[in-house]
């Protein structure tokens, strides 16, 4: 069962579970697919919980705004905020957080 949340939904987990990743998008941004993709793998595999906020909803800009995230995609853990230029930024992000050669292969 996946943990991920719709924040623009008022959605959020709780406990002592996995690191939370929040991942800001876009329904038109050509690379946010790819780093949705490799974040739920890393959730299915129980290393994170993520969390999902929606450039495209009036929520979801309300939230990235308060933030000060305008590019997407955009990655934030805890404090730490990067936008996916490349897709060797999301690789690298997702071998910080746990990933294994297996799922990068997958990408």
């Amino acid at each position: 069962m996946t943990q991920t949340s719709q924040v623009e939904e008022g959605g959020t987990t709780g406990g002592c579970q996995p690191r939370v990743v929040e991942l800001f998008t876009h329904p038109i941004c050509s690379g946010c697919q790819e780093a949705v993709n490799g974040l739920r793998k890393l959730e299915h595999a129980g290393l994170i919980t993520l969390q999902m906020c929606n450039l495209g909803t009036a929520k979801g800009r309300e939230r990235a705004d308060s933030l000060g995230v305008s590019n997407v995609p955009t990655v934030r853990r805890d404090d730490d905020y990067e936008t996916l230029m490349r897709k060797s930024d999301l690789v690298r992000v997702l071998t910080e957080l746990g990933a294994d050669e297996a799922l990068l292969e997958q990408l």
